[in-house]
C-alpha cells in the first residue's frame, strides 16, 4: 500500500507538520509513504485555455489524439499528478488563509482537469483506476492520527472517485454527490 501527503503549506508549517503526523502512523500500519511539499515544484497557472476539454472531446469523438495540458513541459505537474494517480491513498494538507484554501493548492487543484483520471483510463493512458476501493484502502479509511498537543484526531481517507473527495471529504462510493442539477420545475416560484 503506497500513502501519499500533498502539502500546499509552507515548510515544517502546521499542514506539513500534521500530514507528517499523518504519514507516521500510516506507516506504523505498514504503508509505504512519501510527502511532497508543492513549494518544492513548480506549477505554472492554469490558463483557461480550455485545450484539454477540447482534446478530451475531441478524442472522445474518434478525432485527434489526446496530448495533455499545454502546460506540462513547462513545470512538474505531470510528475506530481502521475505520482498521485499511482498511490492508493492520498493525504491533501492545505492551510487556510482568509477562510480560503492557499493559492498553491489552487493553482495545482485547477491544473487537475488535464488529468481526469476516466478519460485517461479510457484512452489507455493509465493502466488501472487508482480510485478502486480494495482492501488496504479499507484499512486506510479506519486509519486516525491522534494530534500531538490535543484531544483532536485527524482522519486519513483513501480517494474516491465522487463528487468532493478532491476537497478532502471523507465519502464513501456508495453516497451521491450532494451538489445536483437544478431541473426546470425544481426551482421555487414567488407568489
Amino acid at each position: 500500500m503506497k500513502v501519499l501527503a500533498i502539502v500546499a503549506g509552507r515548510h515544517n508549517g502546521n499542514s506539513e507538520i500534521l500530514a507528517k503526523e499523518a504519514l507516521l502512523a500510516c506507516q506504523e500500519a505498514g504503508a509505504e509513504c512519501k510527502l511532497i511539499n508543492l513549494f518544492d515544484y513548480h506549477i505554472e497557472m492554469c490558463t483557461g485555455c480550455e485545450a484539454c476539454t477540447i482534446q478530451m472531446g475531441e478524442v472522445a469523438q474518434g478525432r485527434g489524439t489526446y496530448k495533455g495540458c499545454v502546460l506540462k513541459e513547462k513545470d512538474d505537474m505531470d510528475k506530481i499528478v502521475n505520482e498521485v494517480q499511482s498511490s492508493d491513498g492520498v493525504i491533501i494538507a492545505v492551510p487556510s488563509y482568509d477562510l480560503a484554501p492557499s493559492a498553491l493548492y489552487l493553482r495545482y487543484a485547477h491544473r487537475c482537469l488535464a488529468y481526469e483520471v476516466a478519460f485517461r483510463l479510457s484512452i489507455g493512458e493509465l493502466n488501472k483506476d487508482p480510485h478502486l476501493v480494495d482492501r488496504s484502502r479499507r484499512l486506510l479509511s479506519r486509519l486516525a492520527v491522534p494530534l500531538p498537543g490535543s484531544s483532536g484526531r485527524i482522519s486519513v481517507y483513501p480517494v474516491y472517485p465522487v463528487c468532493g473527495s478532491a476537497y478532502g471529504y471523507p465519502q464513501r462510493p456508495s453516497r451521491q454527490c450532494p451538489l445536483k442539477r437544478r431541473t426546470a420545475g425544481s426551482r421555487k416560484k414567488n407568489g
